[in-house]
């Protein structure tokens, strides 16, 4: 099977890719996308409880997997995923592109899943993708130690493999040659700020598995016993003469978890690497209740407004300048102060403490 012409090859070269850890795990971040729209479409207001996925990171193959139980490869899912920038994608406002990108970290990718094809017949198939070959683009293989059929009777498996030689240190979380930092919970904890909106609105299914280095993760109870949602708020802001909505939820994390106060950025519910850090202004260590709890704040910010780059790695918007109290700001900086000032209400506490040493300050 073919996909329609189309120079892929430099759309994948000029395609950029966020740095570092998040560069790397964007082919995992859209695959679980896909799994999540699937698993919605499949099972709609059920998808929380009926819905699943599993994701194998596995350090010894350097291999990624997911496999869920959605649509897969119905003939409708199939046409769409052999028509590049086009399709079923387009309809929640994504680039129909991520599966191009792919190649950018590895350089084999392979899919599973009982398929329905364009002629009508049906079998649990198993492929290996081929985006840029002038024959067959979605070749039908024979099952191997690479990837199995799929497992259950809806859904899709896909398996990135043979990274790029710079990429394989990202499987390694032992030994001299280790980036600070660089742990399997690192891992966990980038996957869970990618998808922080869809933990809130219940969007990721409770049967969310992640495996690494012989552990296993449930990550929607990782999200749970790590994550308090604390509150949610909505402002209106005048951008480039129009009236936008910014939708503003406010979370807590275990500090060990998470080291600053962040807010992240979401182009139709999908985290872009745009990041702010808000501890300056607010508070430089973490927060702590009566209980001895230390947290840090997630605030997750959505808006129609918000343009994400082709790759998705940016929003294209967030530096227009805006008329926001006073002064002329950044967009990012204003929603950055609404973001801070809210916070302030949440912690009344620390407030008063805070106001009363900058009485003290002023009188002295």
């Amino acid at each position: 099977m073919k996909h329609r012409r189309l120079d892929l090859a430099s759309e994948i070269k000029r395609a950029s890719l966020p740095s570092q850890l998040t560069g790397f795990l964007y082919p995992l971040f859209e695959a679980i996308t896909n799994s999540l729209h699937s698993i919605e479409d499949k099972y709609g207001e059920e998808a929380y409880e009926k819905g699943f996925v599993r994701v194998k990171f596995d350090v010894d193959n350097k291999r990624i997997s997911v496999e869920d139980n959605g649509e897969g490869f119905n003939k409708e899912n199939l046409i769409a995923f052999l028509t590049p920038f086009t399709g079923n994608k387009l309809r929640r406002n994504g680039k129909g592109f991520g599966r191009f990108i792919s190649f950018k970290i590895f350089d084999r990718v392979f899919y599973s899943s009982p398929t329905t094809f364009e002629d009508g017949s049906q079998s649990n198939a198993v492929f290996e993708y081929k985006p840029l070959s002038d024959f067959d683009n979605l070749e039908e293989i024979d099952e191997s130690a690479l990837i199995k059929r799929h497992a259950y009777s809806s859904g899709l498996s896909v398996v990135f493999a043979n990274p790029l030689e710079e990429y394989c240190k990202y499987f390694n979380f032992s030994g001299p040659d280790v980036d600070e930092g660089h742990t399997e919970e690192s891992i966990l904890t980038a996957v869970l700020d990618h998808f922080l909106l869809d933990f809130v609105q219940r969007k990721a299914p409770k049967n969310f598995i992640f495996e690494i280095a012989d552990a296993k993760f449930n990550l929607a109870k990782y999200f749970s016993e790590s994550v308090v949602v604390r509150d949610e708020k909505s402002v209106v802001l005048e951008v480039e003469g129009e009236t936008f909505e910014f939708k503003f939820n406010f979370m807590t994390i275990d500090a060990e978890k998470s080291k600053r106060h962040s807010l992240y950025f979401y182009a139709d519910n999908r985290a872009t690497s745009d990041l702010e850090n808000i501890a300056k202004g607010l508070r430089e260590t973490a927060f702590e209740d009566e209980n001895g709890r230390r947290y840090n704040y997630l605030v997750a910010v959505s808006s129609s407004y918000f343009k994400a780059t082709q790759s998705r790695d940016k929003i294209e918007n967030l530096n227009v300048k805006i008329t926001h109290g006073k002064s002329d700001k950044k967009l990012k900086d204003a929603l950055a102060a609404e973001a801070k000032a809210h916070i302030l209400t949440l912690e009344p506490d620390y407030t008063g403490r805070r106001r009363k040493v900058m009485q003290a300050q002023v009188e002295e």
